[in-house]
């Protein structure tokens, strides 16, 4: 039994180049690395973004958020 977190990141071509793609991986990524305490169970994380949003860096990471805690549930 492994005693971290782990994460997976998918996103897809429409995120309008590799450029854009990385960066995509880069923000989730360091939003999973601040937030990984609240996770009370080590888990294995799978992130799939298929579509290109817009959206800024902090909605993003209140939508992580949301979504890291709701898996505790």
């Amino acid at each position: 039994m492994r005693d971290y977190n782990r994460i997976g990141i998918i996103v897809g071509k429409k995120n309008r180049g590799a450029i854009k793609r990385n960066y995509e991986r880069r923000i989730i990524r360091e939003i999973f690395r601040n937030y990984k305490e609240i996770f009370k169970t080590k888990l294995d994380v799978l992130i799939i973004k298929n579509r290109d949003d817009r959206a800024g860096f902090q909605q993003k990471k209140e939508d992580l958020e949301k979504l890291f805690q709701n898996t505790q549930r």
